[in-house]
């Protein structure tokens, strides 16, 4: 009996123990973190409560739905901050990180700008130093900007005092930082004057308690890993105000006092470009050992745990790069059948005839005419987001299968029958050729579904059809230099 209890109690003490790991510095970012995630809207995920007790998150069922793609993946590139846009602003920094606002705050400057840059996430590069302790803080961003109708371009904020980003921890530990993130916008940078006013500043502040709360395992639906979990609560205020010189010294202008037409003239409202407004951002962070960076982030609304973004580590996709082309029945035109496959691959089409495209993800299949009957060599290379890249190369030849196209056999010199035709059709030539001659057999996109070659005394083929659907083919006999002897359209029912 004892030894039957101290068997239970080493068990729930293993189980109470479970995933009550430490987060060091060396599980946090780096110069080199660069690591493929996959990102999810309004994801049905349950976020479970803090607890002293190990707990299990299984998203596997609710993310399995998910496609990934170049719209549903991110990859987090960190890296050096030489050879970016701020490396003269932040020298003194250890690495940075390329993104958007959005993906690198956790919430982005066009949600309180005027229909700022469109509504879309506005470009940024982080760059973050770290301390004797391991712990990340972010020395400022800089981020292309624009208010309204107006492009600021490449503006540099300045994080005063650096704000403690990613830090090293264990259940329990509970901290806050804060900073304020500032921009100065001179008149002289804007396409209009504005009287009295000097110069404008773009302010955010920052505070956030941070609470490791629960701890347990985390199971995606590429891997299991033992986490803990940040709960993170910010409180930021955004201000855009006005300033001028007075005697040498800084005085904040009441926009009351600025003339209406000054702003009528450039079609801006000024009770949407002077802001002042405040919000909160709750995260949830679940950190494991050895990534390097969060295993999942969701962004939630309110106290009710509304998702409203998640972002969760995926296994990286092998880059996969292979197409399909044939000629269809349109003239001079082609068939492209994406098959490709890869995370967050931007692909380039050089289709041979001096014309080259880009585009961002698998976007699937397309028709591509040409200008002239004659080979062309397509090209597609792609380039993931680990910078992978591999390419596919196709000869095409586009022909023009149009009904009335020229052949050199009259209707007389065959038979094609019975058309239409079940799952069987036969060709009966009623003449011989001195070398041997082949027949496609095509759908209605173009594409050759059989290829037989025929020996040259051969006047009798027959075809079976029973794999083909119901629907019209076309059949063209050639010779073997290319010459069309026949075609004719069958029907199969």
């Amino acid at each position: 009996m004892y030894k039957q209890s101290l068997s239970i109690l080493i068990l729930f003490i293993g189980l109470q123990a479970f995933g009550q790991i430490t987060i060091t510095s060396t599980d946090l970012p780096n110069a080199t973190t660069q690591l493929p995630l996959a990102k999810k809207d309004s994801a049905q995920v349950d976020l479970l409560s803090a607890s002293v007790n190990a707990q299990v998150w299984d998203w596997t069922d609710a993310l399995a739905d998910l496609q990934l793609d170049g719209e549903s993946t991110d990859f987090v590139d960190f890296g050096p901050v030489a050879g970016t846009i701020g490396e003269a602003d932040f020298a003194g920094s250890e690495f940075s990180r390329t993104s958007n606002l959005r993906t690198i705050l956790g919430f982005d400057l066009t949600s309180f700008l005027p229909q700022g840059n469109g509504g879309a996430d506005l470009p940024a590069n982080a760059y973050f130093s770290t301390d004797a302790n391991g712990d990340v803080f972010l020395d400022g961003v800089t981020a292309n900007v624009t208010i309204d109708n107006i492009e600021l371009g490449i503006r540099v904020f300045n994080a005063e005092p650096t704000y403690r980003f990613y830090s090293t921890g264990t259940l329990g530990d509970n901290y806050s930082t804060s900073t304020s993130l500032s921009n100065t916008i001179l008149v002289e940078e804007l396409p209009f004057t504005v009287p009295i006013v000097s110069y404008f500043i773009l302010n955010i502040n920052v505070t956030t308690e941070i609470e490791i709360d629960a701890f347990g395992e985390m199971i995606l639906p590429d891997t299991t890993l033992e986490v803990i979990r940040y709960k993170e609560n910010s409180i930021i205020t955004a201000q855009l105000t006005a300033w001028t010189n007075a005697l040498g010294n800084p005085v904040q202008i009441n926009p009351d006092i600025i003339p209406a037409d000054v702003f009528a003239a450039v079609d801006l409202n000024p009770d949407e470009v002077f802001i002042d407004t405040t919000f909160n951002s709750n995260l949830y962070r679940f950190i494991a050992k050895g990534i390097n960076y969060p295993l999942a982030t969701a962004n939630v609304i309110g106290e009710e745990d509304v998702i409203e973004t998640l972002e969760y580590y995926v296994e990286p996709i092998d880059l996969n790069v292979v197409f399909d082309a044939y000629p269809v029945i349109e003239c001079n035109t082609i068939f492209i059948e994406q098959l490709s496959d890869g995370l967050g691959v931007t692909y380039e089409w050089n289709m041979g005839d001096d014309s080259t495209f880009s585009e961002y993800g698998n976007k699937g299949n397309f028709f591509y005419t040409y200008d002239a009957l004659q080979e062309y060599e397509v090209i597609l290379t792609g380039t993931d987001a680990l910078g992978n890249i591999a390419a596919d190369t196709i000869v095409v030849d586009p022909h023009c299968w149009a009904t009335g196209i020229e052949t050199l056999l009259d209707e007389t010199d065959y038979e094609l029958f019975p058309n239409p035709m079940s799952n069987q059709f036969s060709l009966q030539l009623h003449q011989t050729f001195n070398d041997k001659t082949i027949v496609h057999i095509y759908d209605v996109t173009g594409k050759i579904l059989l290829k037989k070659d025929i020996d040259p005394q051969q006047t009798n083929i027959r075809f079976s059809t029973e794999s083909f659907p119901q629907g019209t083919y076309f059949v063209k006999l050639s010779s073997v230099n290319g010459e069309v002897l026949m075609r004719e359209k069958v029907l199969k029912y």
